[in-house]
């Protein structure tokens, strides 16, 4: 009689636990998981702020500046994600948190480019120069039989380069270049082993653009 009675108290407690576990579980709202899989940049004195995806290649670009100033660099805890800290627009691959980059300018004497028209072959030529006393190199900025020595003088990134040039101490020249090739007579038309051995040669005609005695 009393095992009976102890297995109709067990019975009700059971009972009872699964009515109060069906009922708890039924009224609790479920927790959704979140994946955050976007991050935030933010861009001081320039552009290309946003979210963006983990992954994605993002770039960024300063603010425009005067004749007077010239890029500086980026800062930031970050700065080492960046493909070149010192250069005016640049890229880096977005982490898996929030990261901002500020931009910097220095002052620099402004520079105004000389202008001359010189003989070339077939007419007079436009290019820009600038010497700067004790100049330690020249670099000469060139553009294809497609382009123009106004744009190379004129275009904004054509503008913020030959600025860090000067400001550097190198003198630059604008011009332009085009390759004129002319076939030998015992050049390939097709690759294939020359008599002479000459592995330059030895290249097809058309694709060796390599200056041979000769050839004008």
């Amino acid at each position: 009689m009393g095992k009976i009675i102890f297995m109709k108290h067990l019975l009700i407690v059971i009972v009872t636990l699964c009515f109060i576990s069906c009922k708890k579980s039924s009224s609790d709202t479920p927790v959704p998981i979140v994946t955050t899989d976007s991050f935030t940049v933010t861009v001081n004195n320039g552009y290309g702020a946003g979210k963006y995806k983990i992954g994605d290649t993002v770039h960024i670009f300063s603010t425009a500046y005067t004749d007077a100033q010239a890029f500086d660099k980026w800062t930031s805890s970050d700065v080492s994600l960046l493909n070149a800290f010192e250069e005016w627009h640049t890229w880096f691959v977005m982490p898996a948190k929030d990261v901002a980059f500020t931009g910097s300018v220095k002052s620099i004497t402004p520079v105004t480019l000389q202008y001359e028209m010189i003989r070339g072959r077939d007419r007079m030529k436009p290019v820009y120069y600038y010497f700067p006393a004790g100049h330690k190199g020249f670099v000469y900025l060139l553009h294809g039989s497609g382009g123009s020595a106004v744009n190379v003088a004129t275009s904004y990134e054509f503008k913020q380069l030959y600025k860090d040039l000067v400001n550097d101490n190198f003198g630059i020249i604008t011009g332009i270049m085009t390759t004129i090739h002319a076939y030998t007579n015992d050049q390939n038309t097709l690759d294939a082993p020359h008599p002479k051995g000459d592995l330059r040669r030895a290249r097809a005609a058309a694709a060796n653009i390599h200056q041979l005695m000769g050839a004008r």
